[in-house]
């Protein structure tokens, strides 16, 4: 509460805004994720799919041409990003 409600104190206090537990269960997810799509080959048309595309050069490898599929891969990730942040906007916007 202290860090959502002082924000600046917070940060140099270096008092955490998410519990560690919380953060640790959510980066877990996000690592099992990647290993088990990285392993069995599986791949959806999300997100984490363009991060993990990103992380192991697959656009940028497809067609040689590096500045288009580059600049085509941050778009789609700026889209999502913006999607994301409106989502979750709205939600607080309607909870508080």
């Amino acid at each position: 509460m202290f860090a959502q409600s002082f924000p600046n104190i917070a940060q140099s206090l270096r008092v955490p805004a998410v519990r560690p537990y919380i953060s640790k269960f959510f980066t877990e997810v996000v690592e099992n994720t990647v290993a088990y799509r990285e392993k069995n080959k599986y791949s959806r048309k999300d997100f984490l799919q363009l991060l993990i595309d990103i992380k192991n050069n697959k656009e940028l490898q497809e067609n040689g041409n590096k500045g288009n599929n580059f600049n085509r891969v941050a778009k789609k990730v700026k889209v999502k990003i913006a999607v994301i942040l409106l989502t979750f906007l709205v939600l607080y916007i309607l909870l508080t």
